[in-house]
């Protein structure tokens, strides 16, 4: 009798070492399982940062580049009304210190009528080469005429 309670003592110490072999398996299984999963987070927790970073980046990329094109665009549009009021200075100006030959005030006929209108494009002309800088003068809406090359009576 004496050899049944030491096989079971050694059966249930077998079974205790099994039992205490299987928590510390399903501990450190457990341990590997949330560091695994803890670094799993960390990268996602990384990427989702980067990805929000790249994002806040190219927004005020964007926002940068709308400022920009607004702001040449008000520039652009500046530089126009800047032009226009210039344009209608410089008519004026003319407009004012023009006076017509003798003669143009009522034209008796086509070719009198031709030589005033001549006469006051080609004063038109000088007038505006003379008040415009060379850089910023706008390419005139009709091209100056030598003598020889003036509107014909009848064209």
């Amino acid at each position: 009798m004496k050899r049944l309670p030491q096989k079971i003592t050694r059966a249930l110490i077998a079974g205790a070492l099994l039992i205490c072999l299987g928590l510390a398996s399903a501990y450190l299984m457990t341990r590997a399982a949330t560091h695994s999963m803890n670094r799993l987070t960390d990268r996602l927790t990384a990427k989702a940062a980067e990805q929000k970073q790249a994002r806040s980046l190219e927004a005020e990329r964007h926002q940068q580049t709308q400022l920009a094109i607004r702001s040449q665009q008000q520039w652009e549009a500046e530089q126009r009304r800047q032009q226009a009021e210039f344009e209608r200075e410089r008519r004026t100006a003319f407009d004012v210190q023009y006076v017509a030959p003798s003669g143009c005030e009522n034209p008796q006929s086509t070719a009198a009528f031709t030589e005033c209108v001549n006469h006051k494009m080609r004063a038109r002309l000088a007038f505006f080469d003379a008040y415009a800088p060379a850089e910023s003068r706008p390419t005139p809406n009709i091209t100056p005429r030598t003598e020889g090359a003036m509107i014909k009576a009848g064209d």
